[in-house]
């Protein structure tokens, strides 16, 4: 088989590219490549030449059919933005390969690059440059929790004054889906 600059296996070798490169954070990048690969499984042979030609809602309604009882509904929407943020990315770099530059913001939220990984430590709170739309101040009546993480980043939570449970329990699904796994 011919290589396509749209193929799987291009895809693959962009994310390797990204975290090798440091265009994305590594965890975010790792992140996206994980989700891609278990995506990318369910496609034919002819479709994993041109990436360009799938639809990516149908693909991950596929991946989900298949799938499903494996991943939670939370899980889900956590592949689906980081397949869809990584194909993204990729197809705009294999369009323009020297103009290419990531998205600031994942669909998740989460900032792509701080200024702690590029070596400023100068700064009290490890904030991105150009910080992602969850750093403004919070609405009325919302409060705003600050939680230091083991390498010295905050992350800052927004929460609503009145939360139920299962709310409080979907929100810790979520933010436990991004977690990288240490095996």
């Amino acid at each position: 088989m011919e290589k396509h600059k749209f193929s799987t296996s291009e895809f693959l070798s962009f994310l390797d590219y990204v975290i090798d490169k440091g265009l994305l954070n590594r965890a975010t990048a790792t992140s996206r490549k994980s989700a891609a690969l278990k995506v990318l499984e369910i496609l034919d042979e002819d479709e994993k030449t041109d990436l360009r030609k799938i639809d990516k809602e149908q693909v991950f309604s596929r991946f989900v059919n298949i799938n499903g009882k494996a991943y939670k509904p939370d899980s889900q929407q956590v592949y689906r933005s980081r397949f869809n943020a990584a194909l993204d990315d990729f197809l705009r770099y294999a369009e323009n390969p020297a103009g290419f530059k990531t998205s600031t913001i994942s669909k998740g939220g989460k900032d792509k690059q701080t200024d702690n990984k590029k070596g400023n430590k100068s700064k009290p709170e490890f904030v991105s440059s150009k910080p992602p739309i969850l750093l403004l101040p919070p609405p009325p009546g919302f409060l705003e929790i600050p939680v230091p993480l083991d390498d010295g980043r905050v992350v800052k939570i927004q929460l609503p004054p009145s939360l139920t449970e299962a709310e409080a329990n979907k929100i810790s699904a979520i933010v436990k889906a991004y977690a990288l796994s240490s095996s």
